[in-house]
């Protein structure tokens, strides 16, 4: 990744979304691409965050 801030306007978001069975779903490498992080700490995110809510509703 490159530590350059392009400018994203929301057209480039908005292609990067994709709707599936009427849910809005962001591949994890858009989403990494978006924010400029690997795409493992957006899985390890993802994980953390599943794992934590999970314990809250049980």
């Amino acid at each position: 990744m490159t530590s350059e801030n392009p400018i994203l306007t929301s057209k480039t978001i908005q292609n990067r979304i994709f709707t599936i069975r009427a849910l809005a779903i962001i591949v994890a490498s858009n989403f990494s691409e978006t924010y400029q992080v690997e795409t493992r700490v957006i899985n390890q995110a993802m994980k953390r965050n599943f794992n934590t809510n999970l314990k809250k509703n049980v």
